[in-house]
């Protein structure tokens, strides 16, 4: 896309400058038009060069908000990728005494011996969660500067990114809390992480909402079909 918008930057300048010319000599003086004696082949030219770069900037316009479109789909999908892999983590290890505990303390008990039997060995999920957030930099880094930043797809796309953003955080806390690196904050990650109104909740959310507005309707399809 930054090719495009270069060409864009470049063509549109001399496309205007060729008609401006091609103008003046056409409606001018005879006595500018005896100056120049061979204006009509002059005024060919830039007519030849004002068509050919009208050609190309209308090319670039479409491929530009072609990658454009594509970009902001990919990052969508990326977006749904992390999001769906907390959900599977959170499935399999944060929400499995949910209904079995009759407080929430003995949930987050029940949880962190959960999680510190496992120690290291869920090292493997922790580090596919990374790589699926180091996605969503990419994409998100290829669609920050096509998207106009009063534009409503922009701040959903940019308050999903932060959220991501916090959600890996709190991943690398759940972590800690596995491997044993985090004993006085236990149960505040736990706790945070488990919340209605917790961050991985509301990535889902946005998430979904980013879905409407992009009009992707087959987003629960996309999402499972990550790797």
């Amino acid at each position: 896309m930054k090719e495009q918008r270069r060409v864009l930057q470049v063509v549109i300048p001399i496309m205007l400058a060729s008609l401006v010319v091609s103008a003046v000599l056409e409606f001018s003086t005879p006595i500018f038009t005896f100056i120049f004696m061979h204006s009509s082949f002059l005024q060919s030219i830039f007519i030849g060069i004002f068509s050919s770069s009208f050609l190309l900037v209308i090319t670039a316009l479409i491929s530009y908000f072609r990658q454009k479109k594509a970009a902001v789909n990919q990052y969508w999908l990326a977006i749904a990728g992390f999001s769906h892999k907390i959900t599977e983590f959170a499935v399999l290890h944060l929400q499995e005494y949910a209904n079995q505990a009759k407080t929430d303390e003995e949930y987050i008990s029940l949880t962190i011996c959960h999680l510190k039997e496992l120690g290291y060995g869920i090292t493997p999920e922790i580090t596919a969660i990374h790589d699926k957030y180091a996605e969503v930099n990419l994409t998100h880094s290829k669609i920050s500067f096509t998207v106009k930043k009063d534009n409503a797809v922009y701040e959903r796309i940019e308050k999903s990114f932060l959220l991501a953003g916090q959600v890996n955080q709190k991943i690398t806390d759940i972590f800690k809390v596995a491997a044993n690196m985090f004993p006085q904050a236990d149960s505040r990650v736990i706790s945070a992480f488990s919340k209605k109104d917790s961050e991985p909740a509301l990535l889902e959310k946005e998430v979904e909402q980013l879905a409407r507005q992009l009009s992707i309707v087959n987003d629960q399809e996309a999402t499972s079909n990550q790797p």
